[in-house]
Parts: C-alpha cells; sequence; structure tokens
C-alpha cells in the first residue's frame, strides 16, 4: 500500500479502521507566495522586516502590536477574502484565542484599515504581526483546517515567531544540521537575545508554536532534538495554545494588567507560572492546583507524556505501544525509550520482532522513513540511526557505545503490529570497573540517604544516582528550629507521573498547623519549587510495587532570620511589645517570623491582643498567624489558633507549658506584619 496521494481517502473513509496522518504542513507549503520567499516555513515578512536591522524583533517591537479598541482591549478585524476559505476551522481558531487572551476579532466591512484576510491560498501562512498596511493574508489552505494549525497561523499574525527560534533554545534542544533538508536550513535559525522579548516565559516544548521533530527532514531523522529525551514526542503538537503560549500573549498584550485593573488587585496573586485570569481567577500551568496555583502536584509536562514514554534501568522486554496489536497514529504513537544501563555495563537490544510501514519519497523527494520509524541513538542523545518497514531482521543487535541509548518511535499510520526486543545489560567494553551480571546485582539500599555538604543537608531516594529506586519504599525525615528558617528545596525529581489524577509514588510534605503537600511526576525545573517554615518540616517517600523512576535529591538548609526570637522574662507583670520588622508597609520580600515568649517557672505567658494585617485567603492559606500556648512549634491545629487578613484577636487563651510560641508568614507586596503585647501571669 502506498501512501502518495490518497489520504483523503483513508483519513476520511477508510472501511476497516486505518488511518493515516497527513504530511506536516511544512513540508506541503510553498517555499514562496507571490514571488516572497516564505520565512521559517510558513511566515510572510514585510520589506523592513526583510531587513537584517528588524528582521527578528516583531516579538519585542510594539509597532507589531494590534492596537486596543473602544473598550481597552485590542480588537483585530479579518474578512473572508474569499469562499473557499474554511470558515468554521477559521472561526474556531479565532474563538480559542479569545477563550484564552483578552484579545478580539471581529468581522468586519471596512478594508480600509490594517486587518486580517483569510484566504484559502497554497498552504499555511501568515504574516508576521500587524502590518501597517490596509489588510495582510492569513493563508488556512485545504490541509490547514486542523485547529492547532489556525491557531498556530493566527499566532504569526498576534506577533509570535517559532518556539525553537528562541534566543535560549541551545539549552533545549539540539538541531541536527546535517538532517535538515540544505534549502530549509535557514528555517531553524536562532534569535538573539536583543531582538525575541520572551516575557520571562521559560521555554516550552509544548508550545502550538513549536517546530516537530522530523520538520524539513532530508533522511527521515530527526532535525530537532530535546535534550530532555523523554520529552522528544512532546514537540510539533497541533492540539492548541499551551499554557506558556497563553502566558506569553497574555503578557504580550498586557492582558493581565487589564484583568488586574478589572478585578481591583494590584500584583498577580497566582504563583508557580499561573496567572490571573478574565474572571478573576488563577489559570493555573499543568503540575499545580489551588486558589492561586500554590501547589506543586507534578511536572509541567507529566500530564502529556505518552504512556509508553518512559526511563527504562531494569533489563526485560521493550516493545511499541499495544504490541503484538496494532500501534496507534499520530501523538498516541509517539514512544520515546531512555535505557540507562548500571555503571560499567553498556545497553544491548535484540529484536524479536520488527514490521511498520515502508519507505517513501517525502523528504525532499528522497527516500526516507516518513510516516513511521524508530530511531535508535547509541552514541548520543540526539540523533541515531532510522528504521522502517522490516529493515531489521528477527536476532539482530543494537549495543550502545555507552551507558544510555535512546529509542524514538515516531507513527502516522496504524497499519501494522510495531517491534519488540530483548533489553539486556552487557559489560562495557575496557571497562575497569569491576562488576558483576546484573541479574545478581544487590538490590539498591530500601532507605532513603541523608548527608551534609557544604551546611547543606540532602536527602536523596533509594540509590539515587546508581538506579531507579526500588518498588514498595518508605522512609522519611524531619528538620526543626526554633531560631532559623527550616527551608527544602527539590535539586532533582523524577517519580511515577500520576495514574487517574492520583499521585502513586510521591513525597509527602508536612508542614505546620497540620498542613501538607503531595509531590509526583516529574519536575523540569526542580529548583522552583521551595518550602519554607518557621519552625519544622517534615517529609516522607511512598512507592508502589508498578513503575518505578530515577528518584528525587532534596536539600534542606537553615536559613539567618531577622525575627525568629526567644523572649525569657523575669517576673509576674512583666509586659511587652513584639511586631514584625516594618510593620505597618508592605513587606518588599517574603517574610517568615517565630517568636517564643518563656515564663519563669510556674507561671505562664498571655497574649493582651494581637494585631494581624496579612493577605486575606480562604483558610489563610499563604500568609498568616499561628498561636500556640502548648509549647508545640509545629502548631497543631487542635492546639493551635490561625488567623490571617486585618484582624485583632483580644481573647487568646493563656497559655499552659509556660510558653508560647507566634509564627508569621507574609508575602510580599500582599501582607505588612503582626503587632502583640504580652504578659506574664
Amino acid at each position: 500500500m502506498d501512501l502518495r496521494g490518497c489520504w483523503y481517502l483513508l483519513f476520511f473513509a477508510s472501511p476497516i479502521a486505518l488511518s493515516v496522518q497527513p504530511p506536516d504542513f511544512p513540508e506541503t507549503n510553498p517555499t514562496e507566495v507571490n514571488g516572497e520567499q516564505l520565512f521559517e516555513g510558513d511566515i510572510l515578512l514585510t520589506e523592513e522586516q526583510r531587513s537584517a536591522r528588524v528582521l527578528r524583533q516583531a516579538m519585542a517591537h510594539t509597532v507589531y502590536r494590534w492596537p486596543e479598541g473602544p473598550d481597552g482591549y485590542p480588537l483585530v478585524p479579518y474578512v473572508f477574502k474569499d469562499k473557499a476559505v474554511n470558515q468554521s476551522a477559521v472561526k474556531a481558531g479565532l474563538k480559542h484565542w479569545e477563550a484564552h487572551t483578552c484579545l478580539r476579532f471581529t468581522h468586519t466591512t471596512n478594508t480600509n484599515q490594517p486587518h486580517l484576510r483569510f484566504i484559502s491560498g497554497n498552504g499555511c501562512y501568515a504574516l508576521l504581526g500587524r502590518s501597517r498596511s490596509n489588510g495582510q493574508d492569513v493563508s488556512i489552505g485545504s490541509r490547514c483546517g486542523i485547529l492547532g494549525i489556525v491557531v498556530h497561523e493566527i499566532g504569526h499574525a498576534m506577533g509570535f515567531f517559532h518556539e525553537q527560534s528562541r534566543p535560549d533554545r541551545d539549552s533545549y534542544i539540539t538541531i541536527n544540521t546535517n538532517n535538515v533538508q540544505p534549502a530549509k536550513i535557514q528555517n531553524f535559525e536562532k534569535g538573539s537575545k536583543s531582538s525575541i522579548n520572551n516575557y520571562g516565559v521559560p521555554y516550552d516544548y509544548s508550545s502550538d508554536m513549536h517546530y516537530g521533530p522530523k520538520y524539513l527532514s532530508i533522511n527521515g531523522k530527526a532535525t530537532i532534538a530535546t535534550k530532555d529525551p523523554l520529552a522528544q514526542g512532546l514537540i510539533g503538537q497541533r492540539n492548541g495554545l499551551s499554557h506558556r503560549d497563553k502566558l506569553l500573549a497574555n503578557r504580550m498584550y498586557n492582558c493581565i494588567d487589564k484583568w488586574l485593573k478589572k478585578c481591583r488587585l494590584t500584583t498577580d496573586p497566582c504563583r508557580n507560572g499561573g496567572y490571573l485570569g478574565n474572571n478573576c481567577k488563577c489559570v493555573c500551568p499543568p503540575g499545580t492546583s489551588g486558589t492561586s496555583c500554590q501547589r506543586v502536584t507534578g511536572g509541567y509536562y507529566d500530564q502529556l507524556m505518552g504512556t509508553c514514554t518512559e526511563k527504562i534501568t531494569k533489563e526485560g522486554t521493550v516493545s511499541s505501544p499495544n504490541y503484538p496489536q496494532k500501534y496507534p497514529s499520530g501523538q498516541p504513537g509517539q514512544c520515546t525509550k531512555w535505557i540507562v544501563a548500571p555503571k560499567g555495563y553498556v545497553p544491548r537490544l535484540t529484536f524479536r520482532a520488527f514490521r511498520l510501514y515502508h519507505r517513501s519519497s517525502h523528504c525532499n523527494a528522497k527516500s526516507c522513513c516518513y510516516f513511521d520509524s524508530l530511531e535508535i541513538r547509541t552514541t548520543n542523545r540526539h540523533t541515531g540511526d532510522v528504521f522502517c518497514g522490516s529493515d531489521i531482521t528477527t536476532g539482530r543487535s543494537f549495543t550502545a557505545s555507552g551507558r544510555e541509548m535512546v529509542l524514538y518511535f515516531h507513527t502516522k499510520t496504524n497499519f501494522y503490529t510495531g517491534w519488540s526486543a530483548k533489553l539486556s545489560f552487557i559489560p562495557a567494553t575496557g571497562s575497569k570497573t569491576k562488576v558483576t551480571p546484573p541479574k545478581t546485582t544487590p538490590k539498591p539500599p530500601t532507605r532513603c540517604l541523608f548527608k551534609k555538604y557544604n551546611n547543606v543537608y540532602y536527602w536523596t531516594s533509594p540509590g539515587y544516582g546508581a538506579q531507579d529506586y526500588p518498588n514498595y519504599s518508605r522512609c522519611s525525615f524531619g528538620a526543626s528550629s526554633v531560631s532559623r528558617i527550616v527551608t527544602v528545596k527539590l535539586v532533582k525529581f523524577d517519580l511515577q507521573p500520576m495514574v487517574n489524577t492520583k499521585c502513586v509514588d510521591y513525597i509527602k510534605v508536612e508542614l505546620p498547623f497540620g498542613r501538607s503537600k503531595t509531590l509526583c511526576g516529574r519536575a523540569t525545573e526542580p529548583s522552583r519549587i521551595v518550602f519554607k517554615s518557621p519552625s519544622q518540616i517534615s517529609l516522607s517517600f511512598f512507592s508502589d510495587g508498578a513503575i518505578s523512576r530515577a528518584g528525587f535529591n532534596v536539600s534542606m538548609q537553615f536559613q539567618h532570620s531577622t525575627c525568629h526570637r526567644t523572649i525569657k522574662t523575669q517576673r509576674v507583670g512583666d509586659t511587652g511589645y513584639l511586631t514584625t520588622p516594618a510593620y505597618g508597609k508592605r513587606h518588599t520580600s517574603d517574610l517568615i517570623c517565630l517568636y517564643r515568649i518563656m515564663a519563669p517557672k510556674g507561671r505562664q505567658v498571655k497574649l493582651d491582643f494581637l494585631y494581624s494585617a496579612t493577605k486575606a485567603t480562604s483558610g489563610c492559606s499563604s500568609d498568616w498567624v499561628l498561636v500556640n500556648g502548648r509549647g508545640e512549634p509545629t502548631f497543631p491545629p487542635a492546639t493551635s489558633i490561625i488567623t490571617c487578613g486585618n484582624t485583632r484577636l483580644t481573647n487568646i487563651p493563656t497559655s499552659t507549658q509556660g510558653q508560647m510560641y507566634v509564627a508569621y508568614q507574609g508575602t510580599r507586596y500582599w501582607s505588612s506584619g503582626m503587632r502583640l503585647k504580652y504578659t506574664i501571669v
């Protein structure tokens, strides 16, 4: 069966439930439109933009923004230039942009102004940003009616470049120039830091503006490889704007500032990459939850990773999804197997079966594994040899040159059963490490390790750095101090993703007042996940009997505090006032304090009053004052008082154990402190 020229029959009317994904639109796009070469495959540039001086300034230069309409929100007029354009697909794309940003699109009859002209041209392309001329084309050709493609082209018209053009892209991807069609190499150029403004939004593998892994390949191999091998299947999605796409658009067009004003707020309350939305509620990124996105429940990409994508550290059978049944086409069929052998060993893969769709001439008219392919990377993480059809015979083996091997399975059809192979670890050639066969290698320790280095404590999962943590792990540790802030930060974090929205392998973080947070999945930016406590933090690790991953490395240290104080009183009747630093003024940085008031033997501490000036949240979730009169710096909820907002407490129970603990937590820009008076009775 040859797919050339017949996808519409297969895709829309297959009587046997076979399917094939159409070619990536950069492959079918023209190289030029009206004599002008398309930039990066689907972008039209004005003469001014083509000059080297301003070539990559559209995202940074406000002249290319669409201006505000009468209601104060960006307004983009548009028309349908010809009847052949898929109007329902265009309207769905516009509606998608309106649902997630503050941009407004309006059909117009006034063409004597800058506006979008949707046409059914020869391909999918758009002008970059707003043109000062009266009308600019956005082509939604016959193969461009997918929501993500329409959204992509509208993105260019709004001023978006491709994600892989970002100046920081080399920290996240590798461009395999040897695999790129020579005439298309300029499509993979990188912008400079001075010319592209990313508005502080992190790089996003899942961006709707990212090229796919094999775009413009000359040989069927990946033209773009992700630095994180497990993210290889994420790039090139066309399901619509990702969370970070939305965040970028809303920062770029000042939408968040407009919504803050509408909601009568001065600063964005949303954390961990979230942002305030049109409904005055936080729009949280994947892997977070809570009213202010304060709970980290997993990694940003965890929910997007395919179930067959995994890191493998144990011998066994490796196969395509659904094997021995037919593998799925498209995104469900994308798989990455990142194989890591124990120290002193290398992976060897011996195939038992292999059958994919055969080669075709879609790589710049050259024969290649375009539709379905298995790429085997044995010498590095970013490129290897590609196989399809019946290229790999039963019994053929592949051996890595080092401890790692990466398998990238890419599908566009669901015609065949795929592949299966036996994975084994063999001693590395010339290895000076004394090794024993992996099957008899002692099991890793079932306990976590706790070490100190340069005054920082590190807590790691069992076997961390050598192999994946074992199943049924149980371990914990705690840290406490009444004189310093206890700070816990993730260094590395890779646990099994959630199963049916529940964490099965996880770390439970226990904080004062009986509060806790559960962490699972994989953190791509672990250093941003930090927990601080005025007195104590406890962590516990649990794993089930199924999938294991690389594990975790968590740091803990005691940080100096200007407001951790112990007040030792002398006699009955002693009285005093305590205030947090710069009381009455909004904090310029987050503030955590702990006060311990101690009475003489046989006497107690009474709080005459306590003023709180903190951010008011439901359940006092982020800013608060805690009071405990039983000598318990963990502030158990049954014996402690919590308050927040602008409150005045006077009827506070006297201590029963001769001391009173008062803890304070306030976030910058929102809270301005606490003041209290105590008396010894």
